[in-house]
């Protein structure tokens, strides 16, 4: 161990704090890392709790908070490696029960036209997909994916665009079921 911190009596203080308050294009904490590979069980930084944790604000194992930005980008995850094949992000949630495994709650009313929560850019991608849902449970759920707004009263809820689609398809429901018989494959209600 190069560096240790214990801090085991302290319960509301600061264990450890740096200020940068005049940083323009530095950086204020680095963990460089450029020769050995990081094999399984491995990690520049790791941030582990076996407590009881309740907390669904402040109280968390990594609290990012920007108070003050208007543009930019708070958090960035960077992979340029070329014919990467493993994952760039993995949350495993598996003892999840009533819980939620990614939250994003956007700016309700402030919300402006070309707002997005979420933004999946394929660039020019010719193959892949951009948004994938499996279970390989006997679902029986109200929806593997679920759009709602009951209050909407014009706009438009759902749109599919293929301006350039000769032969492929834009919507495809499959099913290759020889059991279903009071199920649907589609219901407009």
């Amino acid at each position: 161990t190069q560096f240790l911190g214990t801090y085991s009596g302290l319960t509301t203080g600061i264990g450890q704090s740096i200020a940068a308050n005049a940083l323009t294009t530095g950086t204020a904490f680095i963990i460089p890392h450029t020769t050995s590979v990081i094999a399984s069980g491995g990690s520049l930084l790791r941030l582990s709790s076996t407590s009881v944790d309740t907390s669904t604000t402040t109280g968390t194992l990594l609290d990012l908070s920007s108070s003050g930005s208007t543009a930019g980008t708070i958090a960035l995850i960077t992979n340029n490696t070329a014919a990467f094949t493993g994952i760039t992000q993995s949350i495993s949630n598996t003892g999840q029960t009533t819980g939620t495994g990614l939250s994003i709650t956007g700016g309700g009313a402030n919300l402006a036209a070309g707002g997005e929560l979420v933004d999946l850019v394929m660039g020019a991608a010719t193959a892949g997909n951009g948004i994938n849902v499996t279970t390989t449970g006997a679902y029986a759920g109200t929806g593997l994916a679920i759009l709602t707004a009951d209050t909407a009263t014009s706009g438009t809820l759902q749109l599919i665009t293929g301006d350039g689609l000769t032969t492929g398809k834009g919507l495809v429901i499959n099913s290759t079921s020889v059991a279903l018989a009071a199920g649907e494959l589609l219901n407009v209600d």
